[in-house]
């Protein structure tokens, strides 16, 4: 049910267009498709979550120079802050200061 699965979202709780501005609308989005997906049953990343990481932003970028562990990491504290940068992601130079 997914009232079930809304209580482990720090940002998406069923609204049909996210509130946020800045790094948690992103997070928002892919809480809202592992809600869709009946995935998000704890407080980390979703399998659907880490899916998009991985195919979207990690393999995607041209420049990226993290491995898969630490690409994982660093996704999964933006996540725990609120923030978002692709490029904190994928390269493993870049500070997470640039993350919104």
């Amino acid at each position: 049910m997914k009232s079930d699965l809304l209580q482990f979202c720090r940002y998406y709780k069923g609204e049909d267009k996210s509130p946020f501005e800045d790094g948690r609308s992103i997070w928002w989005m892919l809480e809202r498709y592992a809600v869709n997906a009946g995935d998000k049953t704890n407080k980390d990343l979703s399998p659907t979550m880490i899916n998009y990481i991985r195919e979207r932003i990690w393999q995607s970028d041209s420049g990226w120079n993290t491995n898969w562990s630490e690409a994982l990491y660093r996704a999964k504290t933006l996540y725990e802050q609120g923030k978002w940068n692709a490029g904190y992601i994928a390269d493993k130079s870049t500070s997470i200061s640039i993350a919104f």
